[in-house]
């Protein structure tokens, strides 16, 4: 899951929450969505960005996050959002 906030010049609060099956997922959206956010970010600052998965799913948006400053929330393994080996 992605939780995205950002906040414009009259500091109103978008929030969106936005889910994926996996890090691949996230990282395609991005790549799709990069102009329009790029553009969004020129009228508004993230405030915070909040991935919750799999450790080894988060592990791999570290990198592609970082300027973000996303903070990154493991699921327990068999939890009701986490695949069970």
């Amino acid at each position: 899951m992605l939780l995205l906030c950002l906040v414009n010049t009259n500091m109103k609060i978008w929030v969106g929450r936005e889910g994926y099956i996996s890090a691949e997922g996230v990282t395609s959206h991005l790549a799709n969505v990069g102009d329009v956010l790029n553009e969004a970010l020129q009228y508004a600052d993230i405030v915070e960005l909040q991935v919750q998965g799999p450790a080894e799913e988060l592990e791999k948006l570290k990198e592609p996050l970082a300027a973000f400053g996303a903070t990154h929330y493991p699921l327990s393994e068999g939890s009701f959002r986490s695949k069970s080996s």
